[in-house]
């Protein structure tokens, strides 16, 4: 009897996880529809499954954090090395930036040239470099191609910033990036704080300006 038991209950585990299975990976098709790829909303489902909070046996709150409300509420060295890094995109003329719900995206003119994301505690940057360049040793970047996923075609150089020393690292390919497209320096330009820019403010806060979306939905029970 107790193995017929243990049965039943895993296999309506089993038929909960399938029916989950399903409806993720519709909605993975529809956002690969509109451009989206695995790197992009893996990122952003990860972030929602460390923000899910229960309200009760059956159904559980999620929150999904935008990349401003990410960077409001990480800490402050993670928001030096965005600092440290934006600053040096910044200190070029031409290259602007426009902040999204995903991250940063940086252009020379109307060129997509980095995109800078928040996974967790670490800032992820893409660069349109050549992962391949001998001037740029994997030894020393510790790079990895992802220029097989659509969102990042154009930016397929990607680096992990996850201390002062990969922060100063990330500066150093900005500049070897800038050069390369023969982007001038801009006399006049002034750093930024951007550790002061994105002050933290509490989800209560982040909740009123839109910058998380709250959602709620069906538990799934893993106790076997």
């Amino acid at each position: 009897r107790e193995i017929r038991f243990a049965y039943k209950q895993n296999q309506s585990i089993y038929t909960q996880l399938s029916a989950r299975i399903d409806a993720l990976e519709k909605e993975l098709a529809e956002l690969k529809k509109n451009g989206v790829t695995c790197a992009t909303s893996c990122d952003v489902a990860a972030d929602e499954i460390a923000a899910t909070e229960k309200t009760d046996d059956e159904m559980v709150t999620r929150y999904k954090k935008s990349f401003v409300a990410k960077m409001k509420q990480s800490d402050v060295k993670l928001k030096v090395y965005y600092s440290d890094v934006k600053n040096a995109f910044d200190s070029y003329k031409r290259i602007n930036s426009t902040i999204s719900l995903q991250g940063d995206r940086f252009n020379l003119g109307r060129e997509t040239i980095a995109k800078i994301t928040i996974v967790g505690k670490t800032l992820k940057l893409y660069l349109a470099l050549d992962v391949n360049d001998p001037e740029l040793k994997e030894t020393v970047y510790h790079q990895k191609y992802v220029g097989d996923q659509k969102a990042y075609e154009a930016t397929p150089f990607l680096v992990k910033i996850k201390s002062e020393v990969g922060a100063k690292k990330a500066v150093r390919l900005v500049r070897y990036l800038a050069a390369k497209l023969d982007a001038a320096e801009d006399p006049t330009f002034e750093p930024v704080d951007y550790v002061t820019e994105f002050a933290y403010e509490t989800d209560e806060q982040l909740i009123e300006k839109g910058l998380i979306k709250v959602t709620q939905g069906k538990k799934i029970s893993l106790n076997f």
